[in-house]
């Protein structure tokens, strides 16, 4: 509550498509761009309910990222070990929100996506659960994000966090069927 209040005045935050986050449904994985420090922060804030994240467990262990996720639901990943997606599929199944960032770590191209993850798609599926695309503005421009060189950085742009439309995957039986042979199925 004090963090959303801080950054409300401090970004002026404006929230668009939250009616997606209800037609998602109990089952959600929410899909955001990553382009800045502020993005888990800003979703834990604006986001209803208590969403879980998934982070990297190297990037949970630094020093400076223990304060920024002091009051967030936090599910460190080795993504390198296939039982911690196995437990986050069963913690969707159990109703849980999660949040994924689909690039696996912040962006430094600018407006361009880096490399898309498989990973988030194969918890949604094994996890029954929406795939909800959620896009941050504004916050790039903040000293916060590495995109240092190729923006003019501001202290207190506007951010906007737009929420669009769920998706349900449909994955076909051919892939379904390798998934299960390789133990994820």
């Amino acid at each position: 509550m004090l963090a959303r209040i801080a950054l409300r005045l401090a970004y002026r935050v404006e929230v668009r498509g939250l009616e997606n986050l209800a037609l998602a449904g109990e089952r959600v994985v929410v899909v955001p761009n990553h382009v800045s420090y502020l993005d888990g922060p800003l979703i834990a804030a604006f986001l209803p309910g208590y969403p879980m994240f998934a982070i990297d467990t190297a990037q949970a262990a630094r020093w400076w990222a223990r304060p920024l996720l002091a009051g967030a639901d936090i599910y460190p990943m080795d993504p390198t070990r296939p039982m911690a997606t196995k437990s986050l599929v069963k913690a969707l199944r159990m109703g849980r929100q999660c949040v994924i960032f689909p690039e696996g770590r912040l962006n430094v191209t600018g407006g361009a996506l880096m490399k898309i993850y498989d990973g988030p798609a194969l918890i949604a599926d094994k996890g029954d659960a929406a795939v909800l695309p959620v896009r941050i503005d504004g916050v790039e421009f903040t000293p916060f994000s590495r995109l240092g060189g190729r923006l003019r950085r501001r202290w207190f742009p506007k951010v906007t966090i737009t929420l669009y439309e769920p998706r349900r995957l449909a994955i076909p039986t051919s892939c379904a069927a390798g998934r299960a042979a390789s133990g994820l199925g």
